[in-house]
């Protein structure tokens, strides 16, 4: 098609050197790519245009860049960019392209990552997971620790994304710790976030409490204090009964100590009551005790014996009876005189008994005796009765026989033996004996 052939013919040997060359910086207007080509040696030449175009062998519209052999393409935005030049005569005549050239544009990024949306989540005793976003894919990693200078770092995870976590371990319970997150783009722009911080939970406790010297105190006819001591602080409550089924327990003491005390009151006097101690923890972990029993002290007696049925009987002229009854264990004593001053006392049986007897001798005949019978119980608790009277007969003839009693032989040996035998009042002695009930020696 060219109506000069032989400027088509020289154009044909026409050979192009074209070099492309990516500017160092990228400009708000994108990159530019410089080319240059060898000068054409025709003496009509007019100029050369330069084809550019994002595809192989497919250009937009040529560019005039007049007789010169270089040219600076600008403004061009990340691809591949294909370039080809030709040579123009000053008859408007244009050889073919030169050989195709290519560059990949790929503009240098010098802006940071965007960090937003940063989080700390299931937050553990010990460990915490922390989380955010980046506009850009970008790299993940985190400083940490007690105090803005941190002092420790998670591993760096390499994968570019725009959603980052990372999990701490290792941490302190109830401790504050500061952090703050880190991303670096493909093109090395590093991000680091402001001061974030989060507080770790408490450690978790499973221990129940130990218990150790459980004692009672203060034991009375219807209370008790118990106590005991805890190695942490724990409230306190007793559960008590007669049995170790228990069925009654204290008010809870939510008062959190290892020193405790709970008064039981209520009780019933004499009685064995059984009891454990229960500590629950600040985590609510229960510890209980082993059964243990105390015995409540008896009511005192402060009651003295009732008496009843006081009696003289068994007149002689020298002597009586005097019989009564309580309705407790009692000892026994008689006071007795011719007076009611009485004067005279029998000794105190401390036997304790509820049917009391005294037998009075060394009395005399035909006399007013003035008497009152005393009997303490265990507590010492005395009664005394009222005064009574009797009055001894007159003094009569003996006509009564002694009355024999404990008759023994003892010491027998095979030539002799003793006799031995009681009477009831002072009287001779003599043995009757033989070999048959006739006797016949004295």
């Amino acid at each position: 098609s060219r109506s000069k052939t032989s400027w088509f013919v020289g154009l044909k040997h026409f050979f192009f050197t074209t070099i492309l060359i990516l500017a160092a910086s990228p400009s708000v207007f994108g990159a530019s790519a410089n080319l240059s080509w060898d000068a054409n040696t025709e003496p009509d030449l007019s100029g050369y245009k330069v084809y550019m175009g994002t595809a192989s062998g497919n250009y937009s519209s040529p560019i005039s860049v007049g007789n010169t052999t270089s040219y600076a393409a600008t403004g061009l935005s990340n691809g591949t960019y294909f370039f080809a030049v030709t040579a123009v005569d000053t008859s408007g005549n244009e050889s073919g392209f030169s050989s195709e050239v290519s560059k990949t544009i790929s503009t240098a990024d010098s802006t940071s990552p965007l960090i937003s949306s940063i989080t700390a989540a299931s937050i553990t005793s010990s460990s915490a997971t922390i989380s955010w976003s980046t506009n850009e894919a970008s790299d993940t990693q985190i400083q940490y620790g007690t105090t803005t200078a941190y002092g420790s770092t998670t591993g760096l995870n390499t994968s570019l994304t725009t959603s980052h976590s990372q999990s701490l371990s290792g941490l302190s319970p109830s401790t504050l710790y500061h952090y703050r997150v880190l991303s670096r783009d493909a093109a090395g722009n590093l991000t680091s976030s402001a001061d974030n911080t989060f507080t770790t939970a408490s450690l978790v406790d499973t221990t129940p409490p130990s218990i150790s010297g459980v004692a009672t105190s203060s034991i009375s006819t219807s209370g008790a204090t118990v106590s005991w001591t805890t190695n942490e602080a724990a409230d306190a409550q007793v559960q008590y009964g007669t049995t170790s089924a228990y069925g009654s327990a204290s008010a809870l003491d939510t008062s959190l100590s290892t020193s405790h005390n709970i008064d039981l009151s209520s009780l019933t006097s004499n009685t064995t009551v059984h009891f454990r101690v229960l500590s629950r923890d600040a985590a609510g972990n229960l510890a209980s005790s082993g059964d243990l029993s105390f015995t409540t002290l008896d009511v005192p007696d402060t009651t003295s014996p009732i008496l009843s049925g006081i009696t003289a009987s068994g007149l002689t002229a020298s002597g009586a009876i005097i019989t009564w009854s309580t309705d407790e264990g009692a000892s026994s004593q008689v006071d007795y005189g011719t007076t009611s001053a009485y004067g005279s006392s029998t000794s105190k049986s401390t036997s304790l008994v509820t049917s009391h007897s005294w037998t009075l001798s060394g009395l005399s005949a035909s006399t007013t005796y003035y008497y009152q019978v005393r009997s303490s119980d265990a507590n010492g608790n005395e009664a005394i009765s009222g005064g009574g009277t009797f009055t001894t007969p007159a003094s009569t003839s003996d006509t009564t026989a002694p009355v024999l009693s404990n008759v023994a032989a003892d010491n027998v040996t095979s030539i002799g033996a003793v006799i031995t035998w009681t009477t009831n009042e002072a009287a001779t002695s003599q043995i009757e004996y033989g070999t048959t009930t006739a006797y016949g020696s004295f």
